[in-house]
């Protein structure tokens, strides 16, 4: 299985602190959810617990849920990780879900859900490029990683149970996205999410870099292309 790992070190250049003078003349970040949510049930109820980035910069968080109902029988353990970074310049993101249940009378089933959106607004043409890689597999799982702006996607990887396709993607090089992004307001969101009711194990993942490098003040002369260049 490929993956794509991403230092965040390394594209962050050591710096774990936003600050105002870190943000990009062309780039304003402007919101932020990231969370990781485990949970665990069957025919009594279900159980969860889940926890959240409180602002931009690094966010590393993991939750394990575990719960098995003294009536039906039924439960699992759900899990969650995430690892990503929002900076004016990079929005990277490793998140995945898990889940282990099944059993008891009814159905019972476990979770795990790791998500992240970012909002920003570039307010002069800026090129930008979009990598990475998502699984899910076959059963009540799903992973995207997409890109909207003010005409709509731009960038768009998912499968799961909401499409009927599973497996994983890899977009990277040829296959990953690029362009210009001109001026208006724009949304990166992923999820991984698996949950499970026959103690299978399944996990999905995402696993991405938005890169936005230097303002992109030399392609001014490219505003009357459309929003955005897919290169595949």
């Amino acid at each position: 299985m490929s993956r794509l790992h991403v230092n965040v070190g390394w594209l962050l250049g050591g710096a774990l602190v936003l600050t105002p003078a870190m943000a990009k003349s062309d780039v304003l970040l402007t919101g932020q959810t990231r969370s990781v949510r485990a949970s665990a049930g069957d025919a009594s109820g279900t159980m969860s617990d889940s926890k959240s980035a409180s602002g931009f910069g690094c966010y590393d968080d993991s939750i394990t849920f575990s719960y098995t109902s003294t009536q039906f029988g039924g439960g699992g353990t759900g899990m969650a990780l995430q690892t990503s970074a929002i900076y004016p310049w990079v929005i990277t993101g490793d998140g995945t879900g898990t889940g282990n249940g099944g059993a008891g009378v009814g159905t019972g089933f476990a979770g795990g859900t790791s998500y992240l959106q970012a909002t920003f607004t570039v307010t002069s043409p800026t090129a930008y490029s979009l990598e990475g890689f998502i699984s899910a597999p076959t059963g009540f799982n799903r992973a995207s990683v997409i890109l909207t702006g003010p005409s709509g996607e731009i960038a768009k990887e998912e499968i799961g149970e909401f499409t009927g396709s599973f497996g994983s993607v890899l977009f990277t090089g040829l296959q990953g996205f690029s362009g210009i992004l001109l001026p208006g307001d724009y949304t990166i969101t992923a999820e991984a999410s698996a949950n499970d009711d026959s103690f299978a194990g399944p996990q999905a993942l995402f696993d991405f870099s938005l890169i936005v490098p230097e303002p992109a003040s030399s392609l001014l002369a490219l505003v009357s292309f459309p929003l955005v260049l897919r290169l595949k």
